[in-house]
């Protein structure tokens, strides 16, 4: 009997996956690349903001970090967010560390509701804090 396929937050990594051959042959074993996006890190300038697991970009802010005026947003830079999204991702999870609050949005949106602001060396976008959903 085959194993049934576990959700996203009980999956484990591929690992190693057997390739069998043709009669006779031993097995053989080869790394899957088909999921090679399922944990990529994501930086700016050589530093690391980031990461993409599965289907979700998750990086993690302070408090401080969260913009106030002229209303509560949270930001990116727009060059991380095309990088995250040539990476799979689909979804923004931003962890904030002194409230340990969890925020996700879809990235669909946040290009599409989301306001861009910032220089033209380094460009961002904030998405309104009422359109983010907490998640923990």
């Amino acid at each position: 009997m085959k194993p049934h396929l576990l959700d996203r937050q009980n999956a484990k990594p591929p690992g190693r996956q057997a390739a069998r051959g043709g009669k006779g042959s031993k097995t053989m074993y080869t790394y899957s690349n088909r999921d090679s996006t399922r944990d990529k890190s994501v930086y700016l300038k050589g530093r690391w903001i980031g990461k993409v697991v599965w289907d979700t970009f998750q990086k993690t802010i302070s408090s401080n970090n969260i913009l106030h005026t002229p209303y509560t947003a949270i930001a990116s830079s727009i060059s991380v967010l095309r990088d995250a999204e040539a990476l799979g991702a689909k979804y923004c999870k931003v962890f904030v560390r002194d409230t340990r609050q969890t925020y996700l949005a879809k990235i669909k949106d946040i290009w599409e509701k989301g306001e861009r602001f910032g220089s033209p060396e380094d460009p961002q976008i904030k998405l309104a804090l009422s359109e983010w959903e907490r998640v923990g």
